[in-house]
């Protein structure tokens, strides 16, 4: 578990090398834990599970977060907004786990 925040990729190439938008369920696993590899790393394209507010929401892995630490996580606003929408930018020990 750590926390979650969310960012705005644009339609820009997150680390795994492919265009992520706003609205896809896409996270930015944290640097630690993805480490200096970018395209072609083991953990892009891995399909995770959130568990928030007893709700459960499925992501893929897609971007490096450079600014979370630990087991924290960094959602796409598009997937900010189905996950924690009434959380003021950081919600704390959210779950997340590997789903496939």
């Amino acid at each position: 578990s750590g926390d979650i925040t969310y960012y705005n990729p644009a339609g820009g190439y997150g680390s795994c090398g492919w265009t992520i938008q706003d609205s896809d369920p896409v996270v930015a696993l944290a640097y630690g834990m993805m480490g200096t590899q970018s395209n072609g790393n083991p953990w892009c394209g891995t399909k995770i599970t959130i568990l928030h507010d007893g709700q459960t929401h499925s992501a893929t892995i897609g971007d490096k977060c450079m600014g979370c630490e630990g087991e924290s996580i960094d959602l796409t606003a598009g997937l900010w907004a189905i996950v924690a929408p009434d959380v003021d930018g950081r919600a704390h020990n959210v779950d997340w786990w590997v789903s496939e």
